[in-house]
C-alpha cells in the first residue's frame, strides 16, 4: 500500500518537472523568435531607409539634370532671383503657386537664407519636380513676353487722371477751386479745396430718403438742402459709380445712389443749357486708388488711414501735403468711422485731381 502511494507521488513530481521544463523551453524559443523578428524588422527598415535615401539622391540628380537641360544659366539665375527676393504676394502671381507654398518659401529664406539652387525648392512641402517645372516655366515665359498690355495700361494710368467728360487744357489751367463730393447710402459728403491745396470747408449731410419708395419730392428736398450748403466752385468732382452683374441683389441700393447722383448732377449743372459747359465731372474710383496705392487685385480698399495721416500731418508739420484749418481737423478726428470714410474719400479725390490733372499740366 505504501509502495503504491510513494510511486504515485514520484510520478506526479516527475510529471510536473517535465511540464515546467517544456514550458520554459517554449518561452525561451518564443523570446528567441521575437528577438529574431525584431532584428529582421529593424534590418528591413534600415534597408528601406537606405533604399529611399538612394532613390531621393537619384531623384535629386535626375531633377537637376532635367532642370539644367530645360533652362539656360541666365534663366536659372532669373528664376533663383525671383524665389530669393519676391514677397508672398509677388510669389502668388506665379501660375499654380498657392499661398501656402509662398509662405513656406519665405519662411525657409528667413530661417536658412537664400536658395543656392532652384532644385533646393524640392525640399519644401508642396513642391515636387513637376510643380517646380511649372513655376520655373511661368517665370521664364513672362520674362520673355515682357509686360502685358494690361500692365502697360496700368503703368500709363499711374500719371493719368480719368474723368468724364474731358475738359480742355485752358479750362484746367484756369481752375482755382473744386468741390469734391462722395455719395453714400444715407450720406453726402463734400470738401472745398483750392489750387494751393488749402481746405476751406469740409462737411457731411444725412440723406433721409426711403430707398424703396423712390419718392421724387423727398429726393429733391434732401439733395437741394445739400446743394444750398455747398460753396461756389469752378468744378465739382463726383465718383463714377459702376454697376456689375454680380451685384444684382444690391440693385435697390445702387438705384437709390444713382438717383441721388442724377439729381445732384442736374442741380449743380443747371446752367448747362445756356453755357454748354460742364460744371460736374465724374472721377474714376480706381484712378484715385492707384494714386494712393489702394488697389488690391480688382478692388480698392479703404483710404481712411491715409486721410487720417494727412490730417494729423496738417496739424503737426510746417509744410503739410494739405493745409486744413484746426476746426476742420477737430471735426474729422471726432466723427464716427462711417462718416469718416465718406470724408476721407472726398479728401483723397480732391488731392488726386490736383496732383494728377492740374500739376501735370503745370509741369508740361
Amino acid at each position: 500500500m505504501l509502495r503504491n502511494v510513494f510511486r504515485r507521488s514520484a510520478d506526479k513530481v516527475v510529471y510536473r518537472l517535465q511540464f515546467w521544463s517544456s514550458k520554459s523551453a517554449r518561452c525561451c524559443s518564443t523570446d528567441t523568435t521575437m528577438t529574431n523578428y525584431a532584428a529582421e524588422n529593424q534590418t528591413d527598415k534600415t534597408e528601406t531607409q537606405t533604399k529611399e535615401s538612394k532613390e531621393a539622391k537619384l531623384g535629386r540628380v535626375k531633377s537637376e539634370k532635367i532642370l539644367s537641360t530645360v533652362y539656360s544659366d541666365s534663366e536659372r539665375k532669373l528664376i533663383l532671383d525671383r524665389f530669393n527676393n519676391d514677397s508672398e504676394d509677388e510669389l502668388c502671381k506665379i501660375k499654380y503657386l498657392k499661398i501656402k507654398i509662398a509662405k513656406a518659401i519665405v519662411e525657409h529664406r528667413e530661417k536658412h537664407g537664400p536658395f543656392d539652387d532652384i532644385t533646393n525648392l524640392i525640399d519644401l512641402p508642396g513642391i515636387g519636380e513637376k510643380s517646380l517645372q511649372f513655376f520655373c516655366t511661368d517665370i521664364v515665359n513672362k520674362d520673355k513676353k515682357g509686360p502685358t498690355t494690361k500692365q502697360i495700361k496700368t503703368n500709363n494710368k499711374q500719371n493719368f487722371f480719368a474723368m468724364k467728360p474731358d475738359l480742355p487744357r485752358e479750362r484746367l489751367e484756369s481752375l482755382q477751386s473744386v468741390v469734391s463730393i462722395d455719395l453714400g447710402f444715407k450720406t453726402i459728403a463734400w470738401i472745398h479745396m483750392n489750387r494751393n491745396m488749402e481746405v476751406h470747408d469740409w462737411k457731411s449731410h444725412t440723406v433721409d430718403v426711403m430707398p424703396k419708395r423712390y419718392d421724387p419730392i423727398s429726393y429733391v428736398e434732401n439733395v437741394s438742402s445739400v446743394v444750398e450748403d455747398m460753396p461756389f466752385a469752378d468744378l465739382y468732382l463726383m465718383e463714377y459709380i459702376t454697376f456689375r452683374k454680380k451685384n444684382l441683389n444690391l440693385l435697390p441700393a445702387l438705384l437709390h445712389i444713382r438717383t441721388l447722383e442724377g439729381i445732384l448732377y442736374g442741380m449743380l449743372n443747371r446752367h448747362y443749357p445756356d453755357t454748354h459747359e460742364h460744371k460736374v465731372v465724374t472721377v474714376g474710383r480706381m484712378t484715385v486708388g492707384r494714386h494712393f496705392d489702394l488697389i488690391v487685385g480688382s478692388n480698392r480698399k479703404s483710404g481712411q488711414h491715409i486721410a487720417t495721416s494727412l490730417v494729423e500731418m496738417a496739424a503737426t508739420h510746417r509744410k503739410p501735403r494739405v493745409i486744413i484749418p484746426p476746426p476742420l481737423i477737430k471735426m474729422f478726428l471726432s466723427t464716427s468711422q462711417l462718416e469718416k470714410e465718406y470724408l476721407s474719400n472726398c479728401l483723397l479725390q480732391a488731392i488726386a485731381f490736383y496732383e494728377l490733372a492740374i500739376n501735370n499740366i503745370s509741369e508740361e
